[in-house]
């Protein structure tokens, strides 16, 4: 089993919220490194990073991972 994250789903959810990336970090209770990272594609979050983010943007978080 293959788990993708849809990135432009996450990161269009929060500008759409008007955070920046920095702002969502800070809601959520992660870095921002991890923030900016799920966003470039540069590393897969952990599961509890990911809920956490997706809580904040009110995204479910099946909608934005791809199960292959």
């Amino acid at each position: 089993m293959i788990v993708t994250i849809d990135r432009k789903k996450l990161q269009q959810a929060r500008i759409k919220k008007g955070l920046s990336q920095r702002g969502l970090a800070q809601v959520a209770g992660v870095s921002t490194l991890a923030v900016n990272r799920l966003e470039q594609g540069s590393s897969t979050p952990r599961p509890s990073t990911l809920k956490k983010i997706c809580d904040v943007l009110d995204v479910d978080i099946l909608k934005v991972c791809n199960i292959s």
